[in-house]
């Protein structure tokens, strides 16, 4: 079974190519991806580590990384991508970067939310721990936690019956564990214009 691990040169270069703002902010990466037989161009005249150290979307990174669950990885990729935001002085998350961008141009946009829970049969040490401790912080009645994650995607333009069953395929097979999670999908009517 293939193993992976951070990558400390690649780390640093990054790092570097952010402090000296060589960063691109918003961009559409299937537009921009380079193409493989461009990346094959490029390893031939380089090395591996040199590609490495020079390929990095790092909103892709954290996603990914949290699915395959190589808990190293994101957090050195969310660590950058916190790096970024105190170079750039963004306050926000990442995709409220691409969000005020759409604004900008008066795009319309709908904001569709997935919600992503431990199925009821799963073992949820997180929630066990936070439902062990209201009591000690003076909060009483509360009978069980379930810790879950919460998505909010921004999609140009209306929320279509088609887009949303492909939000439900992206949920499917990136934002859960279909094993071992349930997830929702609903439009936010408050940020559809």
């Amino acid at each position: 079974m293939a193993t992976y691990t951070v990558n400390p040169a690649a780390v640093r270069r990054t790092t570097e190519l952010i402090d000296s703002r060589q960063y691109v902010l918003d961009s559409d990466w299937g537009k921009v991806q380079p193409r493989a037989d461009a990346q094959n161009a490029y390893l031939e005249k380089h090395s591996w580590e040199e590609y490495a150290a020079c390929r990095t979307a790092l909103i892709a990174c954290v996603y990914r990384a949290s699915e395959w669950r190589h808990k190293d990885i994101e957090i050195a990729a969310h660590d950058l991508l916190q790096h970024l935001d105190q170079v750039t002085g963004w306050r926000g998350a990442p995709l409220a970067r691409l969000r005020s961008v759409s604004s900008e141009m008066g795009a319309g946009m709908a904001r569709v939310v997935v919600d992503v829970m431990l199925k009821p049969e799963i073992l949820d040490p997180q929630g066990k721990a936070v439902h062990g401790a209201l009591p000690r912080l003076g909060f009483e009645g509360v009978t069980d936690v379930r810790q879950g994650k919460r998505f909010e995607l921004e999609l140009d333009g209306d929320a279509t019956p088609e887009r949303l069953e492909r939000v439900r395929a992206l949920a499917e097979t990136l934002l859960s564990n279909p094993v071992i999670e349930d997830f929702s999908v609903r439009v936010d009517n408050e940020r559809q214009r």
